[in-house]
């Protein structure tokens, strides 16, 4: 079992600081938040007001030092102004440190003014945005980004008290189930995505408490929950890890689609999980759209018809021939009975039964031909049929919402530096619904960056077990959180798993065209993306065929010495 820091959460809630935000925007949940353009001009002529504030007390103390430690600060600034710093020294001149037997009063009236120099830190652009930053969390953008932060995003915790895990003594899963947390975390939000779609935004248990209220009860610690921490691990358990161990990425990954699938109707989208770190777009077409999914039952249904066709062509066309028989046969008859009055009557009757013949047999023919055309014209209805249908089934809607889940490793004892880019750019794009990853022995959820700064998700406190009645509702406050933490990208593990969630065909085609881009204009993608999955059977059939060259002549015939000559 692999212990993990936490916190038991009072009544209160956790009072931690929020951490300090830049201007620049934020990304969350196909959300870009960023400053207004008020807000822009207003940080301007704070930054304007900040370095004239500078420059007046630079004018002010060098006012009061000599000539010589003048020529010093000026020096100093000239210096400092060439590089990112703005740098003030709290010194004197050499010179006349040295020659205090020379002019010692005047040394010591020099000593008093250069006091009067503040001896403030080193004032960078940098730093100067920081102390703007320490109050900015009344700008607008980052109060829209808070609000969504603790009212709209569910949060999953260690729980204490709930029913023990199976055959177990684990009544909690303190110390070992923030993995599971965090999965919990990332499928909630999913599902929420999918329920509330653009709504999202203006969403709130408040204003959607039925909406919330069922997707947080599919999670709740008890066994009939279908995503509760009970089924989460025990099927931890049937893929090699013991209740109380602490989940990979790629476990809580193949979890969560064993459950997903497991209880399709509540939650209706597919996943699909790489396992190198590339997406294919054909396998994942394959995957999520509905059409493909039925069209073997349709071409089954095709196919029966098609074949129902024939049937009819095949009994039509029987039927004709069986008229043709029975009709030969009567014709027979007919002459039979004609000829026994030729013997009875006078070559006159003769030729009129000869004429009769002819026209029953025109009639016969007649009847084959129409009989034939009515064939011709229900075998073209069908096909037109067919083909309305096939065209109805194209139009309509046929895609099924997709869950993405990309397991990687991006490094061995830390997060490589060269994946920081790219690991920061997916959380542009829309379809981007987190990274569960963390620290070195915590997993966390990371759902939003700014800067080289990831917002995450914390599960690492500890709450009771809500006992909840079937069917009931229950106060939904624990399951969002009032706190906002931040970590810098470099302090992330190397260990994680990225999400994406296409509620619609739409959302993949951009998925993909985002994707494309990433990976052809960084130079190390966290992820490839291809058109078509390789064909590994074919491959692994291929056999070699030598290649004839020589004009018919085979191998045996080529002249290996005059080869060996040309060479």
């Amino acid at each position: 079992m692999m212990n993990c820091l936490y916190l038991i959460r009072g009544a209160a809630g956790n009072t931690l600081a929020q951490p300090q935000f830049s201007n620049s925007p934020i990304w969350m949940f196909d959300n870009e938040y960023r400053p207004s353009l008020a807000e822009n001009l207003l940080k301007l002529n704070r930054l304007i007001t900040t370095i004239n504030n500078i420059n007046s007390n630079i004018g002010e103390n060098s006012s009061n030092i000599n000539p010589t430690s003048t020529n010093t600060v000026a020096a100093t600034t000239t210096s400092s102004t060439t590089t990112d710093t703005l740098e003030i020294k709290n010194e004197t001149n050499d010179d006349i440190v040295g020659n205090e037997n020379v002019n010692n009063n005047n040394n010591n009236h020099n000593n008093q003014n250069s006091n009067n120099i503040d001896p403030s830190p080193t004032i960078t652009p940098t730093s100067i945005n920081s102390q703007e930053n320490n109050n900015n969390q009344n700008q607008l953008f980052i109060k829209e980004f808070l609000n969504d932060f603790t009212t709209r995003v569910l949060w999953f915790t260690y729980r204490q008290g709930f029913p023990c895990i199976d055959d177990t003594m684990y009544d909690n899963d303190c110390g070992w189930g923030c993995m599971l947390r965090s999965g919990q975390m990332l499928l909630s939000n999913v599902l929420l995505h999918n329920v509330l779609g653009n709504e999202w935004k203006g969403s709130s248990s408040a204003t959607h408490p039925d909406v919330y209220n069922n997707i947080i009860s599919m999670f709740l610690d008890k066994p009939s929950a279908p995503f509760s921490i009970h089924n989460i691990a025990m099927e931890g358990q049937n893929l090699g890890k013991n209740i109380g161990e602490w989940f990979a990425p790629s476990i809580i990954s193949q979890t969560i689609k064993i459950l997903v699938s497991r209880n399709y109707d509540q939650c209706n989208i597919s996943v699909f999980i790489s396992e190198d770190g590339s997406l294919y777009i054909d396998q994942l077409l394959n995957i999520s759209s509905k059409k493909k999914k039925t069209s073997s039952t349709e071409q089954q249904k095709d196919s029966s018809t098609d074949n129902g066709d024939d049937k009819i062509k095949d009994k039509t066309n029987e039927n004709v021939d069986m008229n043709n028989i029975d009709n030969n046969n009567n014709n027979n008859i007919n002459n039979n009975n004609n000829n026994n009055n030729n013997n009875n009557n006078n070559n006159n009757n003769n030729n009129n039964n000869n004429n009769n013949n002819n026209n029953n047999n025109n009639n016969n023919n007649n009847n084959i031909i129409n009989d034939s055309s009515n064939v011709n014209e229900k075998q073209d209805k069908n096909k037109d049929e067919i083909s309305e249908n096939n065209n109805n089934k194209d139009n309509d809607e046929t895609w099924e919402p997709l869950l993405i889940l990309i397991p990687m490793r991006l490094g061995l004892d830390g997060l490589n530096s060269i994946y920081y880019s790219s690991l920061l750019e997916i959380f542009k794009f829309p379809q981007n619904l987190g990274v569960v990853g963390g620290k070195p022995r915590a997993s966390l959820y990371f759902i939003a960056a700014q800067d080289d700064n990831l917002f995450y998700l914390d599960p690492h406190t500890v709450q009771n077990h809500i006992e909840v009645e079937n069917g009931s509702k229950f106060p939904l406050n624990t399951f969002f959180c009032s706190t906002t933490k931040r970590t810098h990208v470099s302090e992330v593990d190397p260990s994680l798993v990225v999400a994406f969630f296409c509620k619609t065909k739409d959302d993949f085609n951009d998925f993909v065209e985002r994707s494309k881009k990433m990976t052809s204009q960084m130079e190390n993608p966290i992820f490839s993306i291809f058109d078509n999955e390789p064909d590994y059977d074919s491959s692994r059939d291929y056999e070699y065929e030598e290649i004839d060259e020589t004009g018919g002549e085979t191998s045996d015939d080529i002249d290996i010495e005059a080869d060996y000559h040309m060479m």
